[in-house]
């Protein structure tokens, strides 16, 4: 199974590192109280995923 991201698609970076998380949103996307953990090497922070506008605020 093949997954095609199109170039409307974003995704989720981590405030703390950097890192570019394997979550993905339009550029429609509205979001706020989403907790996840960050998947980087070394860091593992938890954050909150907030979305407004189809832009991430950090």
């Amino acid at each position: 199974m093949k997954i095609e991201v199109k170039n409307s698609m974003h995704r989720v970076q981590c405030p703390e590192c950097g890192y570019t998380m394997p979550i993905f949103f339009k550029e429609s996307a509205e979001c706020k109280g989403v907790m996840v953990a960050c998947k980087g090497r070394n860091c593992h922070a938890f954050f909150e995923v907030k979305l407004k506008n189809g832009k991430q605020i950090k």
